[in-house]
Formats: C-alpha cells, structure tokens, sequence
C-alpha cells in the first residue's frame, strides 16, 4: 500500500473516531472504558488499511477454457496520461517531504523531552515518603511522574498536600499512565498536520487525569482542600509534556468532573456503538472487494483461443502444470513488489491512446520449477500493441521462487488482468 495512501485512510479514521468519541462518550464517567476507546481509536487507525478482504476473492480461479484453470493476480490499472503524470507526481513528492520533515521536526522534540526527564531525574535524589519510593529534586514547583519514577520537591507542600501529590501520581505510575501519552505522542508525530490528533491526545491527557483524581477523592477527607490545591498549582509551568503533571490543565474539567454524579452502570451498554463503526471503518476500506469478486467471476465467460491445444502441449513438453500447490510461487519482495515491477515496465501504447482504445487484456504465464516466467499467452486481447506491451512486460519479470507441491518444484499457471484506461 502507497504510503500517502496509509496516511490518507489513518487520518481520516482517527477523524471520524474522535468525533464519535466527543458526541458519545465525552460526558461520561467511565473514566477506565473511555481510556480503552481512545487508545483503541489510535491502534486501529493506524492497522485497519491493511485489512484487505478482497484478498479472499482474488484467490479465485477462473475457467480459461476447456478444464484449464488459473490463479488469478490482482487486475493491474494502466493509466494513459503522460502530460499529467509528471505535474501530479511532483506535488505528491512535496507533500510527502514535508510530512517527513515535520514528523522529523516533531520526533526531535519528543526525544528532547525525553533526555530533559531522565536528566531531572538523574540529578534528583531517591528517599522515602508515606511509604512510596520518590526523587527530591529542589525548586520543583509542579510534581510529575514519569512511569514509577515520582518527582517532588516537598519544601513547597504542606502534610496535606503532600499526601494528596503522592497519591495522584501513584495512580499514574501504577497504571502505567505514562506508556499511553508516550503512544499517543507518537501518533501525533506521524499525523502531526491533522488536528484532530492533538485533540485526541488531549482527551487522553485529560481522562488520565480523571483516573488519578478519582483515586484521591476517594482517599481524601477534604475534596474541597484538593480542588484548591489544584487550583494553587495551576499557575506554574509544567515540566515537560511527556510528564504526568499533577497541575494538567484544563482544570476547570477536571473540577467538574470531580463534583459529576457517577454515571448510570446502564450508560455503559452505549459503548458497544464503538464496534459497528470499526466495523463500517473496515467495509469503506474494502469496497473494492465487490469489483475484485466481479473480475473473478467475468473469467468464467472468457473464451480462450486454442487453449485445448496450448495446454496440451504444455503438459507433454513438461509434465503437469499445477493451478494451485501446497507452496505457492513468490514474487521477490512480495505481492506488491508485482505492482511496483508493472508500474516502472507498462506503458500504454501511443497507437490506443490515439484512437482512444480502453479496455483489458488478460495474460496466461506459468511460473516453472525454476522461478522463472514461461509459456506467456494472451487469454483475452484487446489490440496487437496492448497485447504485446502485456506479454513484453510479462516476459520481463525477474525470478520467482518457485511453487512447491510435496516438497518438490513444480510448474504453476498463473494470469494478469491488465486494464489499459484513459
């Protein structure tokens, strides 16, 4: 899959996935769900393109006449065109350089504030505290976490609030808080143009925060006390971006969010919503499925000239010729590696762009116990020029590693539907 592509599809996932999150679920409590949907939306932005199911249908075979019988590749679109190709190809190249850039630009920042932690933390000093293990690091006005690691300076926290710091930011530690910020930074570094992964980020910045706090309301007697204390807190710098702060703005939600009543346990049944949009996400990604499924099928109708005979002195030169064997030929890199392969060795031929001729050919070739491509054959011809273009690049494929059936090479038939479009 073109890399663009990817990205194209991941950003418009975690679009559509955070809008449902902000007119579903935003109000609620459920404070550990909502924190399994946002991080769920992230993952499965990023790995829902690659979940092909047309793949279950181009594994088809298609009757090519007589009983003979083919593994059919994906159809190859070639595209006429060359006063626009070179004007389209450059912006996509200026668009993925300056994406590369920014997600450098980010990347460096991210790792800047990676070394800044570790160095606080290295220059701070481990001691004990109400039973927890924490790092003294003198003039550190905002307390932070960065995975079991508990950054304070006690001088400027009376008893009280000192309880209240360690408490919340034991919660972050324990919870592994720190791990979802680092994956959602991450994300923003490589959408860092789309908005509305930051937003995303933030709601998960801001749930965490909800997490811990409803661990120290429920071990504080003065609720109002910690409120204030937050508030107290709320006018000094955070150290970095990567840390648990326990000032995290906005504070205002956090607030509210303290003094909101518990959600109904029946609010809960509303998350299942959550599955049939992935689901939806997935059937939008594969609409091609039905047109791969439909060119499966067409072969069935086509009608192959001297098949008969061509297979017969096929099997006679050589022996059998397999459809399909227990170890299937590989191109080298891979499928896609056969589109990239066509993509730099197919042209349309100028004699059918002129006369405006579209339409596709479809190519026979056996893959033998060598690897290499033999016995190229038009199954379905659309004009002399195009059906050798097709045969010519067909003919030139590097070697495959050969089919395997009981542990023994074999030969194995395979065809190409090649569309030549205007």
């Amino acid at each position: 899959m073109n890399t663009l592509i990817w990205m194209l599809k991941v950003n418009i996932a975690i679009t559509l996935l955070y809008a449902f999150y902000k007119l579903i679920f935003q109000r609620d409590t459920f404070f550990n769900v909502k924190r399994v949907i946002l991080l769920s939306s992230l993952f499965f932005s990023l790995i829902y393109p690659f979940f092909d199911v047309k793949e279950l249908f181009l594994t088809k075979t298609a009757n090519l006449g007589g009983n003979l019988v083919a593994l059919q590749l994906p159809e190859f679109l070639v595209l006429s065109g060359t006063e626009t190709m070179p004007q389209t190809m450059p912006i996509m190249n200026i668009i993925g350089i300056i994406w590369i850039i920014g997600a450098i630009l980010f990347f460096l920042y991210f790792v800047f504030q990676i070394i800044s932690i570790l160095s606080k933390i290295l220059t701070s000093k481990r001691m004990q505290m109400q039973g927890m293990d924490v790092y003294v690091l003198k003039g550190l006005k905002t307390p932070f976490s960065f995975f079991n690691y508990i950054l304070i300076d006690p001088d400027f926290h009376d008893e009280q609030e000192l309880s209240e710091i360690l408490h919340h930011e034991k919660t972050h530690a324990k919870q592994g808080h720190t791990w979802d910020v680092i994956f959602s930074e991450l994300f923003c570094i490589l959408c860092w143009f789309n908005p509305f992964s930051w937003l995303i980020k933030k709601e998960i910045r801001i749930n965490l925060e909800f997490l811990a706090d409803k661990f120290v309301m429920k071990s504080v007697k003065n609720t109002e006390h910690y409120q204030l204390h937050l508030l107290r807190l709320s006018y000094h710098k955070a150290i970095a971006q990567l840390s648990n702060n326990f000032n995290v703005s906005p504070l205002k939600k956090r607030i509210q969010m303290m003094n909101k009543k518990k959600s109904s346990s029946v609010g809960i049944i509303k998350y299942t919503l959550f599955v049939p949009l992935l689901v939806v996400l997935l059937f939008v990604n594969n609409l091609q499925a039905q047109d791969a499924k439909k060119n499966a099928k067409n072969l069935d109708e086509i009608v192959v000239v001297d098949s008969t005979s061509d297979k017969g002195q096929l099997q006679e030169s050589r022996g059998e010729v397999f459809t399909h064997v227990e170890e299937m030929p590989q191109f080298p890199g891979g499928d896609k590696e056969i589109i990239n392969f066509l993509s730099q060795n197919i042209k349309y031929p100028e004699d059918a762009q002129k006369q405006k001729i579209e339409g596709m050919v479809i190519v026979r070739f056996v893959v033998n116990k060598t690897g290499e491509v033999s016995d190229v054959f038009i199954v379905r011809s659309l004009t002399p020029s195009c059906d050798e273009e097709a045969i010519r690049a067909v003919s030139a494929m590097p070697k495959w590693v050969p089919g395997k059936q009981s542990g023994k090479e074999v030969d194995v038939y395979y065809t190409l539907p090649i569309r030549f479009s205007l």
